[in-house]
């Protein structure tokens, strides 16, 4: 061998970027998103570890349902979601 390490083919695109428009909107939650996902949610599921059933965040006045969109929104510009938050409970049938 010609002593090199890696003899697998290699392409150089100079002047080239490869760059992709983000198609993903990562702006802070709104409102209207959070009240489109509790219609959508499906009532009558088990609760998860933090014994909150869909229906009590459904059942939650503007007011709170925007205290919860800021919570949220501290967590999704943080990028920290605290631990128990990201648990649940999982049954295998």
């Amino acid at each position: 061998g010609d002593g090199s390490q890696n003899n697998l083919p290699t392409t150089h695109r100079e002047g080239r970027r490869n760059i992709k428009e983000n198609r993903f909107d990562t702006s802070d939650l709104k409102l209207e998103e959070l009240d489109a996902f509790l219609k959508r949610a499906k009532n009558h599921k088990a609760c998860g570890p933090d014994d909150f059933p869909i229906e009590f965040f459904k059942w939650l006045n503007e007011d709170n349902r925007r205290k919860v969109l800021g919570l949220l929104n501290i967590w999704w510009r943080n990028g920290i979601f605290p631990e128990d938050k990201l648990k649940a409970y999982i049954a295998s049938i």
